[in-house]
């Protein structure tokens, strides 16, 4: 998974109370490096499928699992192995889980919390471009532009138990410093419902996260907890 879309899924927050939403999500994740100098704006209206066409495309999969603030989120299709991560927004604590060694390792989650990040002085405004209906969901879009990157976010209200926080790790991973850019455009995106679609343009790259399916069902407890007789293992350099 890139880091981009770690950084997504990990500000993903369940909110209106703990057990505001239960069920499953699923996302895909499209990356294109771009050749041509600048950022020609007209990449922004590719749609994702013709993206994820292209030869050269990076295409990733992703299905979570939401339920009582804990997030389980499920192995790639192509992943050698079956380990799997919670995320679990109330203690923030990642959990990686790897039953074919029948342990796992704790990470603490500095984003933990869903702290909606304050804006600037001087910061970029979200601007409102129209309507449109993507995947069953109806959405609002909105541009941020900044001096490194474009981005445009097509925005929910459909799933009211969904929201997106948005913090600083929403376009970096965990190991990468603190991005003033992607600070910026998470406090102008945020509070606007959850991202159906976001494309964000850069000099050199294309980069697509959307949001596939929403599916509200309840979900078993034991699917989000550490299974028994697991064994709790130091990190590595810890």
């Amino acid at each position: 998974m890139t880091g981009r879309l770690l950084g997504l899924v990990a500000v993903l927050f369940v909110a209106q109370g703990p057990a505001s939403f239960e069920g499953t999500i699923k996302m895909r994740n499209i990356t294109v490096s771009l050749d041509e100098p600048g950022m020609k704006a007209s990449w922004l209206d590719v749609a994702p499928a013709t993206l994820a066409a292209r030869e050269d495309a990076k295409v990733e999969q992703t299905t979570m699992r939401i339920r009582n603030n804990v997030i389980r989120l499920e192995p790639r299709a192509d992943a050698t192995d079956s380990s799997y991560g919670l995320m679990d927004l109330g203690r923030g604590v990642m959990t990686m889980i790897v039953p074919g060694e029948r342990m796992y390792l704790e990470f603490p989650m500095p984003m933990a919390g869903g702290n909606q990040p304050a804006a600037r002085p001087g910061a970029p405004a979200a601007k409102a471009i129209g309507q449109r209906t993507i995947n069953g969901m109806q959405t609002t879009g909105y541009e941020v532009r900044t001096n490194e990157q474009i981005v445009r976010a097509w925005m929910t209200t459909d799933h009211p138990g969904l929201t997106w926080t948005f913090t600083r790790a929403a376009t970096r991973s965990e190991d990468e410093v603190e991005d003033p850019e992607a600070d910026a455009v998470n406090a102008a995106l945020a509070g606007h419902g959850f991202p159906v679609l976001m494309i964000t343009l850069t000099e050199g790259s294309l980069e697509v996260a959307e949001l596939v399916q929403v599916q509200r069902a309840p979900l078993p407890a034991a699917m989000f907890a550490v299974p028994a007789g697991f064994t709790k293992r130091a990190i590595p350099g810890r």
